[in-house]
């Protein structure tokens, strides 16, 4: 999967990447999405009225991956779950 990906990257002409590399930014989007959508979340939780002071996730790039993964536990967390620390 990853040498298709690759490949295709590379094809765009602005830099020749590696599986590692784009396996690694692709696992970095991940996270950094999983964290907005999880601040945003909070926010939202959040008592008191007032206004929403976060945006909501509206790039275009987070959407398409929190669409990606809008069923998976490891990116949601377990619906009715509770936190073991």
């Amino acid at each position: 999967m990853w040498t298709k990906i690759v490949k295709d990257i590379s094809a765009q002409g602005i830099a020749v990447r590696t599986a590692d590399e784009c396996s690694n930014k692709w696992q970095n989007l991940k996270r950094e999405n999983k964290a907005a959508v999880t601040n945003e979340k909070l926010e939202r939780r959040k008592t008191g009225g007032g206004t929403l002071t976060l945006t909501a996730v509206a790039d275009e790039q987070k959407v398409r991956i929190a669409e990606m993964y809008k069923d998976s536990a490891s990116f949601n967390g377990i619906i009715g779950g509770l936190d073991s620390d």
